[in-house]
């Protein structure tokens, strides 16, 4: 029902709310992000199937991209808890 209510107003017209009345009347998600977060919820729901290539490869490209933003080595990026 959810990925129906997300698919249909990602592929809609845009809103004819008045402004400001949901965060959704300034569009919708972009169908790539729509996908990652499936993605992700079908790993919280089964995550047995998440291999640990694919645990270990999301922080490696968080670091790179970082680093290519900010024009230092991947390694010289530190993922932390701040909790």
């Amino acid at each position: 029902m959810l990925r129906a209510r997300w698919t249909a107003r990602v592929n809609s017209a845009p809103s004819k709310a008045r402004p400001g009345s949901t965060a959704l009347t300034i569009g919708g998600l972009p169908r790539v992000a729509v996908e990652a977060c499936e993605e992700a919820i079908h790993w919280k729901q089964a995550p047995h199937n998440l291999t640990s290539d694919r645990f270990t490869e999301v922080p490696a490209l968080l670091r790179q991209t970082l680093a290519r933003l900010i024009g230092a080595a991947p390694e010289d990026i530190v993922e932390g808890d701040f909790i």
